[in-house]
């Protein structure tokens, strides 16, 4: 007697959704990025190109600027690995999303016994009450504290069940869409946003800033203008606290002053002013 196995053959595009639906790319995925945000944190980011040659060598300044490992976080590698995450997340969610609706909004509630009956929870106890009395009582205490109860008959036996939250399953969906709407956002924010730098001596504005990414400038639209700077020391003569204050010019017109210190920025038409260095 032979035994005869059909194995059905994967389109093209099936192997494609397969593929973007593996647990494994998501896992191989965020290595990745968790090993390529290390590295970016230990490698001089936006440098200029000397510095890079006298800590690398002209080697070593060819590869990571091939690479674009002096501005990682804009290189298209890095920009791909975020959009492969991103997808993954996607198509995981649709794949997963039939199952879990129909365990959530099921159209018949359905249970098997003997998985509880075997259950390392289980838990017996003997009462004095009728069995009826005794199952009418426990139907409606898991009724309003639980909610439906499905009640079968196993001969002279009465088998209740009853279960809450099963919406919390979208948890994992909740999970996924805030997951993707940061991996969006830092995509939205490389490829549209900005990085740069701009030095204002007191009483002095500019609406110029000069980009990390090569000696390129944008023109803001609008002017910032540094008002008053100061600065405290330690005892030992370290740095405690240097202070800004600016004011946002349109037009020649003051729109807004503010104190910035470090990690406090001026916020104004989507672009954070950061106190660096004086």
């Amino acid at each position: 007697m032979k035994e005869i196995i059909l194995k059905h053959k994967q389109s093209i595009s099936e192997q494609i959704w397969q593929f973007f639906a593996s647990a494994k790319l998501a896992v191989t995925t965020l290595v990745l990025l968790a090993l390529s945000s290390v590295l970016g944190t230990l490698l001089l980011q936006n440098g200029p190109e000397q510095e890079y040659i006298r800590r690398y060598g002209s080697a070593g300044y060819q590869l990571i600027k091939t690479l674009n490992l002096n501005d990682m976080y804009h290189a298209w590698w890095f920009l791909g690995l975020i959009m492969l995450l991103c997808i993954n997340l996607i198509v995981c969610s649709f794949e997963r999303l039939s199952s879990t609706w129909k365990i959530i909004f099921p159209k018949k509630i359905s249970f098997n016994p003997e998985q509880f009956r075997k259950s390392k929870n289980l838990e017996s106890f003997s009462f004095s009450k009728t069995s009826d009395t005794f199952t009418d009582d426990i139907e409606k205490l898991l009724s309003g504290k639980i909610g439906p109860v499905t009640k079968k008959e196993d001969g002279n036996t009465s088998i209740l069940y009853a279960e809450k939250g099963r919406w919390t399953r979208l948890g994992a969906y909740i999970v996924h869409i805030s997951i993707l709407l940061l991996l969006i956002g830092a995509l939205i924010g490389a490829v549209f946003g900005f990085k740069g730098w701009m030095q204002l001596n007191e009483g002095e504005n500019s609406d110029m800033a000069m980009l990390y990414s090569g000696n390129t400038q944008v023109k803001l639209d609008f002017a910032v203008q540094c008002n008053d700077f100061e600065v405290k020391f330690y005892d030992t003569g370290r740095p405690e606290e240097f202070r800004s204050n600016l004011t946002i010019l349109e037009d020649g017109k003051e729109i807004l002053t503010k104190d910035i210190k470090v990690n406090h920025p001026l916020q104004y038409k989507g672009i954070n002013i950061f106190q660096s260095s004086y």
